[in-house]
Protein backbone atom coordinates (compact mmCIF):
# COMPACT_ATOMS: atom_id res chain seq x y z
CA UNK A 1 0.00 0.00 0.00
CA UNK A 2 1.19 3.50 -1.01
CA UNK A 3 2.60 5.73 1.86
CA UNK A 4 0.37 8.57 1.90
CA UNK A 5 2.27 11.83 4.19
CA UNK A 6 -0.69 13.94 3.93
CA UNK A 7 -4.21 13.01 4.34
CA UNK A 8 -7.35 15.91 4.46
CA UNK A 9 -11.33 15.67 4.95
CA UNK A 10 -13.95 18.00 3.76
CA UNK A 11 -17.22 18.04 3.21
CA UNK A 12 -16.84 19.60 -0.29
CA UNK A 13 -13.21 19.65 -2.04
CA UNK A 14 -13.04 21.83 -5.40
CA UNK A 15 -10.48 21.43 -7.67
CA UNK A 16 -9.00 24.52 -9.67
CA UNK A 17 -7.71 27.57 -9.55
CA UNK A 18 -9.92 30.17 -11.68
CA UNK A 19 -13.21 32.04 -10.99
CA UNK A 20 -15.06 28.70 -11.14
CA UNK A 21 -13.62 27.13 -8.56
CA UNK A 22 -12.99 30.26 -6.04
CA UNK A 23 -17.30 30.88 -6.95
CA UNK A 24 -18.20 27.09 -5.98
CA UNK A 25 -15.60 27.50 -3.15
CA UNK A 26 -17.09 30.00 -1.32
CA UNK A 27 -21.07 29.18 -2.50
CA UNK A 28 -20.22 25.56 -0.64
CA UNK A 29 -18.05 27.45 2.80
CA UNK A 30 -20.89 29.85 2.64
CA UNK A 31 -23.52 26.99 3.52
CA UNK A 32 -21.40 25.83 6.60
CA UNK A 33 -19.85 22.94 4.30
CA UNK A 34 -16.23 22.24 5.87
CA UNK A 35 -14.24 23.52 2.07
CA UNK A 36 -11.17 23.23 0.29
CA UNK A 37 -9.79 24.51 -2.54
CA UNK A 38 -7.11 22.47 -4.21
CA UNK A 39 -5.07 24.30 -7.39
CA UNK A 40 -2.04 23.07 -8.94
CA UNK A 41 -0.58 27.16 -8.87
CA UNK A 42 -1.18 30.38 -6.54
CA UNK A 43 -4.48 31.87 -6.04
CA UNK A 44 -4.89 34.63 -7.78
CA UNK A 45 -2.67 33.92 -10.18
CA UNK A 46 -3.86 30.44 -11.56
CA UNK A 47 -6.07 29.30 -14.32
CA UNK A 48 -7.33 31.40 -17.44
CA UNK A 49 -9.42 33.49 -15.75
CA UNK A 50 -6.42 35.46 -13.96
CA UNK A 51 -5.26 36.77 -17.68
CA UNK A 52 -9.15 36.65 -18.90
CA UNK A 53 -10.02 39.62 -20.99
CA UNK A 54 -12.16 40.82 -18.44
CA UNK A 55 -15.71 41.12 -19.68
CA UNK A 56 -18.93 39.27 -18.49
CA UNK A 57 -21.98 39.28 -20.93
CA UNK A 58 -24.62 40.21 -19.05
CA UNK A 59 -28.23 42.06 -19.36
CA UNK A 60 -28.01 44.79 -16.81
CA UNK A 61 -31.31 46.50 -17.81
CA UNK A 62 -29.24 49.78 -17.83
CA UNK A 63 -30.97 52.95 -18.85
CA UNK A 64 -28.75 53.33 -23.01
CA UNK A 65 -29.89 49.93 -23.61
CA UNK A 66 -33.39 49.06 -22.90
CA UNK A 67 -33.91 47.55 -26.28
CA UNK A 68 -31.76 44.28 -24.64
CA UNK A 69 -33.32 41.37 -22.73
CA UNK A 70 -32.41 38.32 -20.96
CA UNK A 71 -34.09 36.24 -23.82
CA UNK A 72 -31.99 38.12 -26.57
CA UNK A 73 -28.88 37.13 -25.14
CA UNK A 74 -30.26 33.74 -24.97
CA UNK A 75 -30.68 33.73 -28.67
CA UNK A 76 -27.70 35.46 -29.14
CA UNK A 77 -26.21 32.37 -27.26
CA UNK A 78 -27.85 29.82 -28.96
CA UNK A 79 -27.50 31.40 -32.46
CA UNK A 80 -23.38 31.42 -31.84
CA UNK A 81 -23.33 27.75 -31.08
CA UNK A 82 -25.07 27.22 -34.01
CA UNK A 83 -27.96 25.09 -31.92
CA UNK A 84 -26.03 22.58 -30.03
CA UNK A 85 -25.77 23.67 -26.87
CA UNK A 86 -27.97 22.58 -24.09
CA UNK A 87 -31.00 25.10 -24.16
CA UNK A 88 -31.54 24.43 -20.71
CA UNK A 89 -27.80 25.47 -19.52
CA UNK A 90 -28.22 28.55 -21.61
CA UNK A 91 -31.13 29.57 -20.27
CA UNK A 92 -29.22 28.90 -16.92
CA UNK A 93 -26.29 31.56 -17.89
CA UNK A 94 -28.44 34.04 -18.98
CA UNK A 95 -30.65 33.97 -16.35
CA UNK A 96 -28.27 34.43 -13.59
CA UNK A 97 -25.69 36.53 -15.32
CA UNK A 98 -26.71 39.99 -14.16
CA UNK A 99 -26.87 38.61 -10.35
CA UNK A 100 -23.49 37.03 -10.43
CA UNK A 101 -21.69 40.55 -11.63
CA UNK A 102 -23.54 42.38 -8.54
CA UNK A 103 -22.54 39.73 -6.24
CA UNK A 104 -18.92 40.22 -7.63
CA UNK A 105 -19.43 43.75 -6.82
CA UNK A 106 -20.27 43.06 -3.26
CA UNK A 107 -17.40 41.12 -2.55
CA UNK A 108 -15.08 44.03 -4.14
CA UNK A 109 -14.86 43.90 -7.96
CA UNK A 110 -14.74 46.78 -9.66
CA UNK A 111 -16.37 47.25 -13.48
CA UNK A 112 -16.03 50.08 -15.74
CA UNK A 113 -18.71 52.79 -14.87
CA UNK A 114 -19.72 55.97 -17.06
CA UNK A 115 -19.63 59.67 -15.30
CA UNK A 116 -23.19 59.17 -13.93
CA UNK A 117 -22.65 55.67 -11.92
CA UNK A 118 -24.31 53.80 -14.08
CA UNK A 119 -22.09 50.71 -15.19
CA UNK A 120 -21.27 50.61 -18.89
CA UNK A 121 -21.81 47.96 -21.40
CA UNK A 122 -20.28 47.71 -24.43
CA UNK A 123 -20.57 45.62 -27.85
CA UNK A 124 -19.19 42.23 -27.95
CA UNK A 125 -18.23 40.57 -31.18
CA UNK A 126 -21.45 38.70 -32.03
CA UNK A 127 -23.51 40.08 -29.65
CA UNK A 128 -26.98 42.07 -30.84
CA UNK A 129 -26.58 44.40 -28.50
CA UNK A 130 -24.25 46.15 -25.80
CA UNK A 131 -23.75 43.82 -23.11
CA UNK A 132 -20.55 43.10 -21.74
CA UNK A 133 -19.58 44.10 -18.63
CA UNK A 134 -16.06 45.53 -18.14
CA UNK A 135 -13.86 45.12 -15.33
CA UNK A 136 -12.33 48.18 -14.86
CA UNK A 137 -8.56 48.78 -15.74
CA UNK A 138 -9.35 46.16 -18.43
CA UNK A 139 -8.40 42.21 -17.89
CA UNK A 140 -9.84 40.83 -14.75
CA UNK A 141 -7.12 41.99 -11.87
CA UNK A 142 -9.87 43.94 -10.49
CA UNK A 143 -11.86 41.18 -9.88
CA UNK A 144 -9.75 38.42 -9.22
CA UNK A 145 -7.93 40.65 -6.44
CA UNK A 146 -10.55 40.80 -4.19
CA UNK A 147 -12.42 37.63 -4.86
CA UNK A 148 -9.10 36.10 -3.61
CA UNK A 149 -8.84 38.13 -0.44
CA UNK A 150 -12.35 37.65 0.27
CA UNK A 151 -11.77 34.22 0.10
CA UNK A 152 -9.00 33.88 2.12
CA UNK A 153 -10.78 35.80 5.05
CA UNK A 154 -13.92 32.74 4.62
CA UNK A 155 -13.30 29.45 6.17
CA UNK A 156 -11.89 27.53 3.46
CA UNK A 157 -8.53 25.13 3.37
CA UNK A 158 -6.60 26.28 0.34
CA UNK A 159 -4.35 23.84 -0.87
CA UNK A 160 -1.84 25.60 -3.33
CA UNK A 161 0.45 24.05 -5.80
CA UNK A 162 -0.74 20.42 -5.49
CA UNK A 163 -1.57 18.27 -8.39
CA UNK A 164 -5.31 16.13 -8.18
CA UNK A 165 -4.28 13.09 -10.32
CA UNK A 166 -7.33 10.58 -9.47
CA UNK A 167 -11.16 10.93 -8.38
CA UNK A 168 -11.54 7.93 -6.03
CA UNK A 169 -15.21 6.01 -6.50
CA UNK A 170 -16.35 3.92 -3.70
CA UNK A 171 -19.83 2.19 -4.06
CA UNK A 172 -20.27 4.13 -7.43
CA UNK A 173 -19.95 7.72 -5.63
CA UNK A 174 -17.14 10.29 -5.18
CA UNK A 175 -15.24 9.48 -2.26
CA UNK A 176 -11.99 11.78 -2.57
CA UNK A 177 -8.75 12.32 -4.43
CA UNK A 178 -5.45 11.25 -4.51
CA UNK A 179 -2.93 13.93 -5.24
CA UNK A 180 0.44 15.06 -5.12
CA UNK A 181 2.29 18.06 -3.51
CA UNK A 182 5.94 18.29 -4.65
CA UNK A 183 7.31 15.34 -3.97
CA UNK A 184 4.55 14.21 -1.11
CA UNK A 185 1.33 11.95 -1.92
CA UNK A 186 -1.66 13.35 -0.37
CA UNK A 187 -4.64 11.70 0.85
CA UNK A 188 -8.26 13.45 0.32
CA UNK A 189 -11.73 11.88 1.31
CA UNK A 190 -14.90 14.39 0.91
CA UNK A 191 -19.03 13.74 0.46
CA UNK A 192 -18.40 16.01 -2.56
CA UNK A 193 -15.91 16.86 -5.58
CA UNK A 194 -16.54 19.84 -7.77
CA UNK A 195 -14.48 19.94 -11.07
CA UNK A 196 -12.99 24.04 -11.99
CA UNK A 197 -10.27 22.68 -13.89
CA UNK A 198 -10.73 24.77 -16.75
CA UNK A 199 -9.92 23.67 -20.26
CA UNK A 200 -7.19 21.76 -22.34
CA UNK A 201 -4.89 24.52 -24.69
CA UNK A 202 -1.31 23.29 -23.79
CA UNK A 203 -2.25 20.16 -26.14
CA UNK A 204 -1.67 22.52 -28.80
CA UNK A 205 1.37 24.83 -30.12
CA UNK A 206 0.19 28.04 -29.39
CA UNK A 207 -2.61 29.54 -26.58
CA UNK A 208 -3.52 32.22 -24.58
CA UNK A 209 -4.17 29.31 -22.00
CA UNK A 210 -1.71 29.46 -18.78
CA UNK A 211 0.59 26.99 -18.50
CA UNK A 212 -1.96 24.59 -16.21
CA UNK A 213 -4.45 24.29 -18.89
CA UNK A 214 -3.84 20.13 -19.36
CA UNK A 215 -7.10 19.03 -19.49
CA UNK A 216 -6.79 17.26 -15.85
CA UNK A 217 -10.33 17.12 -14.91
CA UNK A 218 -11.70 16.04 -18.50
CA UNK A 219 -9.10 12.99 -18.40
CA UNK A 220 -10.46 12.42 -14.35
CA UNK A 221 -13.67 12.50 -15.77
CA UNK A 222 -13.45 10.15 -18.45
CA UNK A 223 -11.50 7.63 -15.80
CA UNK A 224 -14.12 7.82 -13.57
CA UNK A 225 -16.96 6.83 -16.12
CA UNK A 226 -18.61 10.53 -17.16
CA UNK A 227 -19.15 11.10 -20.55
CA UNK A 228 -17.32 14.11 -22.32
CA UNK A 229 -19.77 15.82 -24.57
CA UNK A 230 -18.70 18.25 -27.77
CA UNK A 231 -14.91 17.93 -27.62
CA UNK A 232 -15.02 18.44 -30.87
CA UNK A 233 -15.19 22.16 -30.62
CA UNK A 234 -12.29 23.78 -30.01
CA UNK A 235 -12.83 27.79 -29.73
CA UNK A 236 -8.90 29.48 -31.59
CA UNK A 237 -9.13 32.98 -30.80
CA UNK A 238 -7.98 35.05 -33.26
CA UNK A 239 -6.23 37.50 -31.86
CA UNK A 240 -3.44 36.28 -29.96
CA UNK A 241 -0.03 37.76 -30.24
CA UNK A 242 2.49 36.69 -32.96
CA UNK A 243 5.04 38.69 -32.40
CA UNK A 244 7.37 39.61 -29.61
CA UNK A 245 7.88 35.89 -29.29
CA UNK A 246 7.98 36.65 -25.62
CA UNK A 247 4.36 36.96 -25.69
CA UNK A 248 3.29 34.72 -28.36
CA UNK A 249 -0.45 33.52 -27.21
CA UNK A 250 -1.05 36.66 -24.89
CA UNK A 251 -4.67 37.67 -25.79
CA UNK A 252 -5.86 41.19 -26.99
CA UNK A 253 -9.12 40.56 -25.54
CA UNK A 254 -12.34 40.37 -28.03
CA UNK A 255 -14.08 43.91 -27.40
CA UNK A 256 -11.19 45.60 -28.61
CA UNK A 257 -12.38 44.01 -32.02
CA UNK A 258 -16.46 45.57 -31.55
CA UNK A 259 -14.96 49.24 -31.26
CA UNK A 260 -15.69 51.09 -34.33
CA UNK A 261 -12.40 52.24 -35.59
CA UNK A 262 -10.83 48.59 -35.54
CA UNK A 263 -9.28 46.99 -38.81
CA UNK A 264 -7.48 44.09 -39.70
CA UNK A 265 -4.90 44.06 -42.61
CA UNK A 266 -2.94 41.67 -44.04
CA UNK A 267 0.43 42.19 -46.06
CA UNK A 268 -1.13 43.94 -48.99
CA UNK A 269 -2.91 46.48 -46.35
CA UNK A 270 -6.42 45.04 -47.79
CA UNK A 271 -9.16 45.14 -45.15
CA UNK A 272 -9.61 41.57 -45.47
CA UNK A 273 -12.64 40.93 -43.33
CA UNK A 274 -14.99 42.57 -46.07
CA UNK A 275 -14.34 39.68 -48.36
CA UNK A 276 -15.23 36.82 -45.44
CA UNK A 277 -17.97 38.72 -43.60
CA UNK A 278 -19.09 42.18 -45.18
CA UNK A 279 -21.63 42.64 -42.59
CA UNK A 280 -19.66 42.81 -38.84
CA UNK A 281 -16.33 42.50 -40.41
CA UNK A 282 -13.97 42.27 -37.81
CA UNK A 283 -16.90 42.06 -35.01
CA UNK A 284 -17.43 38.55 -36.83
CA UNK A 285 -17.28 35.35 -34.61
CA UNK A 286 -13.86 33.94 -33.50
CA UNK A 287 -14.58 30.76 -36.02
CA UNK A 288 -14.79 32.89 -38.98
CA UNK A 289 -12.53 35.37 -37.67
CA UNK A 290 -10.10 32.57 -37.30
CA UNK A 291 -10.24 30.59 -40.35
CA UNK A 292 -9.68 34.01 -42.61
CA UNK A 293 -6.79 34.95 -40.91
CA UNK A 294 -5.54 30.95 -41.63
CA UNK A 295 -6.44 31.72 -45.18
CA UNK A 296 -4.65 35.15 -45.69
CA UNK A 297 -1.27 33.29 -44.00
CA UNK A 298 -1.81 30.09 -46.25
CA UNK A 299 -1.96 31.99 -49.23
CA UNK A 300 0.43 34.01 -48.28
CA UNK A 301 -0.87 37.22 -47.77
CA UNK A 302 0.40 37.05 -43.81
CA UNK A 303 2.46 39.34 -41.70
CA UNK A 304 5.46 38.95 -41.16
CA UNK A 305 5.59 36.68 -38.07
CA UNK A 306 2.57 34.32 -39.21
CA UNK A 307 -0.23 36.28 -38.76
CA UNK A 308 -2.09 39.82 -39.84
CA UNK A 309 -2.09 43.04 -38.42
CA UNK A 310 -4.78 44.64 -35.70
CA UNK A 311 -4.75 47.78 -36.18
CA UNK A 312 -6.78 50.05 -33.31
CA UNK A 313 -4.99 53.50 -33.94
CA UNK A 314 -8.11 54.76 -35.28
CA UNK A 315 -10.16 54.30 -31.75
CA UNK A 316 -9.73 56.85 -28.92
CA UNK A 317 -7.07 56.89 -26.87
CA UNK A 318 -8.97 57.05 -23.54
CA UNK A 319 -11.19 54.03 -24.96
CA UNK A 320 -8.20 51.69 -25.14
CA UNK A 321 -6.81 52.91 -21.87
CA UNK A 322 -10.06 51.88 -20.39
CA UNK A 323 -10.46 48.83 -22.40
CA UNK A 324 -6.92 47.21 -22.36
CA UNK A 325 -4.36 48.77 -20.29
CA UNK A 326 -2.88 45.94 -18.67
CA UNK A 327 -2.43 44.35 -22.15
CA UNK A 328 -0.93 48.10 -23.17
CA UNK A 329 0.99 47.83 -19.64
CA UNK A 330 2.30 44.21 -20.94
CA UNK A 331 3.31 45.50 -24.40
CA UNK A 332 5.57 48.69 -23.42
CA UNK A 333 8.56 47.04 -22.41
CA UNK A 334 8.58 45.46 -26.11
CA UNK A 335 8.58 49.11 -27.64
CA UNK A 336 4.97 48.52 -28.76
CA UNK A 337 2.34 51.15 -28.66
CA UNK A 338 -1.60 49.98 -29.67
CA UNK A 339 -2.55 53.47 -29.58
CA UNK A 340 0.27 54.93 -32.46
CA UNK A 341 0.98 51.68 -34.53
CA UNK A 342 -0.70 47.66 -35.52
CA UNK A 343 0.41 44.37 -33.59
CA UNK A 344 0.29 41.40 -35.35
CA UNK A 345 -2.08 38.63 -34.31
CA UNK A 346 -2.93 35.28 -35.45
CA UNK A 347 -4.98 31.81 -34.08
CA UNK A 348 -4.29 30.63 -30.71
CA UNK A 349 -6.34 27.95 -29.22
CA UNK A 350 -8.28 29.87 -26.44
CA UNK A 351 -11.63 27.97 -25.42
CA UNK A 352 -13.02 24.31 -25.08
CA UNK A 353 -16.47 24.39 -25.17
CA UNK A 354 -16.97 21.03 -25.36
CA UNK A 355 -16.65 18.76 -21.74
CA UNK A 356 -18.16 17.35 -18.77
CA UNK A 357 -21.68 16.06 -19.34
CA UNK A 358 -23.60 18.16 -16.71
CA UNK A 359 -27.06 19.40 -16.13
CA UNK A 360 -28.79 22.63 -14.81
CA UNK A 361 -27.85 21.45 -11.49
CA UNK A 362 -23.88 20.71 -12.59
CA UNK A 363 -24.09 16.98 -11.61
CA UNK A 364 -22.47 14.57 -13.26
CA UNK A 365 -23.59 11.29 -14.14
CA UNK A 366 -21.51 9.76 -10.98
CA UNK A 367 -23.09 10.90 -7.20
CA UNK A 368 -21.27 13.47 -5.59
CA UNK A 369 -19.10 14.56 -8.76
CA UNK A 370 -19.77 18.15 -10.15
CA UNK A 371 -18.52 20.43 -12.67
CA UNK A 372 -18.75 24.04 -13.58
CA UNK A 373 -16.74 26.29 -15.58
CA UNK A 374 -15.00 25.91 -19.09
CA UNK A 375 -14.07 21.91 -18.06
CA UNK A 376 -17.83 21.57 -18.08
CA UNK A 377 -19.56 20.97 -21.68
CA UNK A 378 -23.06 21.64 -23.15
CA UNK A 379 -23.09 25.51 -22.42
CA UNK A 380 -21.29 27.36 -25.53
CA UNK A 381 -22.55 24.71 -27.82
CA UNK A 382 -20.09 24.81 -31.42
CA UNK A 383 -18.79 28.43 -30.83
CA UNK A 384 -18.96 30.85 -27.71
CA UNK A 385 -19.52 34.51 -27.67
CA UNK A 386 -16.97 36.95 -26.57
CA UNK A 387 -17.56 37.99 -22.55
CA UNK A 388 -19.78 34.49 -21.88
CA UNK A 389 -17.17 32.32 -20.59
CA UNK A 390 -16.82 34.50 -17.54
CA UNK A 391 -20.69 34.43 -17.09
CA UNK A 392 -20.47 30.91 -17.02
CA UNK A 393 -17.68 30.05 -14.57
CA UNK A 394 -19.10 32.85 -11.69
CA UNK A 395 -22.70 31.50 -12.63
CA UNK A 396 -22.43 27.69 -12.15
CA UNK A 397 -19.34 27.75 -10.12
CA UNK A 398 -22.05 28.88 -7.67
CA UNK A 399 -24.33 26.61 -8.77
CA UNK A 400 -21.67 23.54 -8.17
CA UNK A 401 -20.53 24.50 -4.84
CA UNK A 402 -23.69 25.12 -3.59
CA UNK A 403 -25.34 21.72 -4.99
CA UNK A 404 -22.43 19.59 -3.82
CA UNK A 405 -22.63 21.06 -0.34
CA UNK A 406 -26.35 20.21 -0.29
CA UNK A 407 -25.43 16.62 -1.49
CA UNK A 408 -22.54 16.66 1.01
CA UNK A 409 -25.24 17.10 3.95
CA UNK A 410 -27.42 14.39 3.30
CA UNK A 411 -24.58 11.92 3.73
CA UNK A 412 -24.43 10.67 6.72
CA UNK A 413 -20.18 9.68 6.24
CA UNK A 414 -17.58 10.10 4.65
CA UNK A 415 -15.49 6.87 3.37
CA UNK A 416 -13.58 4.80 5.81
CA UNK A 417 -9.60 6.02 5.27
CA UNK A 418 -8.65 2.06 4.77
CA UNK A 419 -11.03 2.23 2.33
CA UNK A 420 -9.70 5.43 0.67
CA UNK A 421 -6.21 4.48 1.04
CA UNK A 422 -6.91 1.16 -0.57
CA UNK A 423 -8.57 3.02 -3.84
CA UNK A 424 -5.77 5.35 -3.90
CA UNK A 425 -2.85 2.77 -3.91
CA UNK A 426 -5.03 0.92 -6.93
CA UNK A 427 -5.20 4.01 -8.90
CA UNK A 428 -1.48 4.62 -8.71
CA UNK A 429 -0.30 1.45 -9.03
CA UNK A 430 0.94 1.48 -12.63
CA UNK A 431 2.69 4.73 -12.24
CA UNK A 432 3.88 5.30 -9.24
CA UNK A 433 7.12 3.71 -6.93
CA UNK A 434 9.08 4.47 -4.85
CA UNK A 435 12.81 5.70 -5.53
CA UNK A 436 12.37 5.74 -8.94
CA UNK A 437 13.17 8.12 -11.55
CA UNK A 438 12.05 11.18 -12.75
CA UNK A 439 12.03 11.23 -16.91
CA UNK A 440 11.56 15.16 -17.00
CA UNK A 441 13.23 15.74 -20.40
CA UNK A 442 11.26 12.57 -22.17
CA UNK A 443 8.01 13.87 -20.85
CA UNK A 444 9.49 17.22 -22.18
CA UNK A 445 9.99 15.40 -25.53
CA UNK A 446 6.24 13.78 -25.40
CA UNK A 447 4.77 16.89 -25.20
CA UNK A 448 6.12 18.70 -27.69
CA UNK A 449 5.40 16.32 -30.36
CA UNK A 450 1.52 15.76 -29.36
CA UNK A 451 1.34 19.70 -29.88
CA UNK A 452 2.60 18.87 -33.19
CA UNK A 453 0.07 15.93 -33.98
CA UNK A 454 -3.01 18.56 -32.51
CA UNK A 455 -1.60 21.24 -35.00
CA UNK A 456 -1.61 19.35 -38.03
CA UNK A 457 -3.96 17.01 -37.43
CA UNK A 458 -7.01 18.13 -35.37
CA UNK A 459 -6.52 21.90 -35.94
CA UNK A 460 -8.46 25.12 -37.42
CA UNK A 461 -8.85 22.66 -40.85
CA UNK A 462 -9.35 19.27 -40.14
CA UNK A 463 -10.49 15.62 -42.82
CA UNK A 464 -10.72 12.29 -42.00
CA UNK A 465 -7.73 11.23 -43.53
CA UNK A 466 -5.50 13.24 -40.90
CA UNK A 467 -7.28 13.02 -38.29
CA UNK A 468 -7.06 8.92 -38.35
CA UNK A 469 -2.96 9.73 -38.73
CA UNK A 470 -3.04 11.92 -35.74
CA UNK A 471 -5.26 9.03 -33.87
CA UNK A 472 -2.22 6.73 -34.72
CA UNK A 473 -0.06 9.06 -33.48
CA UNK A 474 -1.62 9.45 -30.09
CA UNK A 475 -1.45 5.92 -29.82
CA UNK A 476 2.28 5.69 -30.42
CA UNK A 477 3.09 8.08 -27.83
CA UNK A 478 1.03 6.64 -25.33
CA UNK A 479 2.84 3.35 -25.48
CA UNK A 480 5.94 5.96 -25.12
CA UNK A 481 4.82 7.68 -22.46
CA UNK A 482 3.77 4.10 -20.24
CA UNK A 483 7.19 2.61 -20.62
CA UNK A 484 8.37 5.14 -18.43
CA UNK A 485 5.76 4.31 -15.45
CA UNK A 486 6.55 3.63 -12.75
CA UNK A 487 7.95 6.93 -11.79
CA UNK A 488 8.93 8.59 -8.26
CA UNK A 489 5.82 11.19 -6.58
CA UNK A 490 8.08 14.06 -7.34
CA UNK A 491 7.35 13.54 -11.19
CA UNK A 492 3.89 12.03 -11.04
CA UNK A 493 2.35 15.73 -11.66
CA UNK A 494 4.45 16.23 -14.71
CA UNK A 495 3.80 12.50 -15.69
CA UNK A 496 0.03 12.50 -15.01
CA UNK A 497 -0.23 16.52 -16.89
CA UNK A 498 1.34 14.32 -20.15
CA UNK A 499 -0.89 11.52 -19.55
CA UNK A 500 -4.47 13.47 -19.41
CA UNK A 501 -3.00 15.80 -22.38
CA UNK A 502 -3.05 12.56 -24.45
CA UNK A 503 -6.33 11.08 -23.28
CA UNK A 504 -7.99 14.34 -24.07
CA UNK A 505 -6.31 14.93 -27.24
CA UNK A 506 -7.99 11.60 -28.51
CA UNK A 507 -11.15 12.42 -27.05
CA UNK A 508 -10.96 15.73 -29.33
CA UNK A 509 -9.85 13.98 -32.37
CA UNK A 510 -12.89 11.35 -32.25
CA UNK A 511 -15.14 13.66 -31.64
CA UNK A 512 -13.72 15.63 -34.64
CA UNK A 513 -13.84 12.43 -36.96
CA UNK A 514 -17.22 11.23 -36.23
CA UNK A 515 -18.67 14.97 -36.80
CA UNK A 516 -18.91 15.06 -40.48
CA UNK A 517 -20.05 18.60 -40.91
CA UNK A 518 -18.38 21.76 -40.47
CA UNK A 519 -20.48 23.52 -37.51
CA UNK A 520 -18.89 26.93 -35.30
CA UNK A 521 -15.76 26.00 -34.47
CA UNK A 522 -15.46 22.83 -35.98
CA UNK A 523 -14.21 22.98 -39.73
CA UNK A 524 -13.89 19.82 -42.23
CA UNK A 525 -12.67 20.17 -45.81
CA UNK A 526 -14.26 17.17 -46.34
CA UNK A 527 -17.80 17.97 -45.75
CA UNK A 528 -17.83 21.94 -45.72
CA UNK A 529 -20.91 22.43 -45.41
CA UNK A 530 -23.42 22.42 -42.21
CA UNK A 531 -26.19 19.61 -42.03
CA UNK A 532 -28.93 20.11 -39.03
CA UNK A 533 -31.01 17.19 -40.12
CA UNK A 534 -28.33 14.71 -39.84
CA UNK A 535 -25.96 16.97 -37.02
CA UNK A 536 -28.25 18.51 -34.87
CA UNK A 537 -26.92 16.18 -31.75
CA UNK A 538 -24.35 16.46 -28.90
CA UNK A 539 -21.24 13.97 -29.41
CA UNK A 540 -20.57 11.94 -26.40
CA UNK A 541 -17.58 10.30 -25.54
CA UNK A 542 -16.61 7.67 -22.36
CA UNK A 543 -15.03 4.60 -21.69
CA UNK A 544 -11.02 3.90 -21.44
CA UNK A 545 -8.52 6.23 -23.52
CA UNK A 546 -7.45 3.77 -26.43
CA UNK A 547 -11.16 2.37 -26.53
CA UNK A 548 -12.94 5.39 -26.35
CA UNK A 549 -16.85 5.13 -27.35
CA UNK A 550 -18.96 7.03 -28.81
CA UNK A 551 -22.63 8.24 -28.99
CA UNK A 552 -24.94 10.90 -29.63
CA UNK A 553 -27.45 12.83 -27.40
CA UNK A 554 -30.45 14.56 -29.56
CA UNK A 555 -30.89 18.10 -29.79
CA UNK A 556 -33.41 18.52 -32.71
CA UNK A 557 -35.46 20.18 -30.03
CA UNK A 558 -33.60 22.70 -31.06
CA UNK A 559 -34.15 22.85 -34.39
CA UNK A 560 -37.58 25.50 -33.33
CA UNK A 561 -35.26 27.76 -31.69
CA UNK A 562 -33.34 28.33 -34.79
CA UNK A 563 -35.90 28.39 -37.11
CA UNK A 564 -37.95 30.93 -35.23
CA UNK A 565 -34.46 32.75 -34.88
CA UNK A 566 -34.53 32.57 -39.21
CA UNK A 567 -37.79 34.23 -39.64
Amino acid sequence: MKRFQEKKEFDVLVIGGGLAAMRAALAAAGTGARTGLMLKGVLGQSGSSAIAGGGLAAVMDVADVPEDSVEKHFKDTLASADYVSDSELVRQLVTHAAQAVRELEEMGAQFVRKNDGEIEVFLAPAHSYRRSVRVAGGGTARMIGPLTQYLRSQSIEVMERTSALEILLEGGRAAGVVAVHGAMLVLVRAKAIVLATGGAGRIYPLTSNMTESTGDGYAMALRSGVALTGMEFVQFTPTALSFPKALEGTSTGGVLLGLEGTRMWNAKRERFMERYDPVRKEASTRAILSRAIQTEVVEGRGSPHGGVFLDLTRNDADTLERLAAPFMKTLAPHGIDIRRQPIEIAPAVHYFMGGVEINPRTQTAVPGLYAAGEVAGGVQGSNRLSSNSLSDVNVFGKIAGFEAAVYAREQSRLCEWEQVERLAARRLERFHRENTGAPGARLGELHARLKQVMFAHAGLVRDAESMMRGIEAIAVLRVELDALAPVAARALGHFYEVRNMLDVAEVVTRSALHREESRGAHFRIDYPEKNDARWLVATRVFGSAGSLQLDERDLSANAALAAAAAR
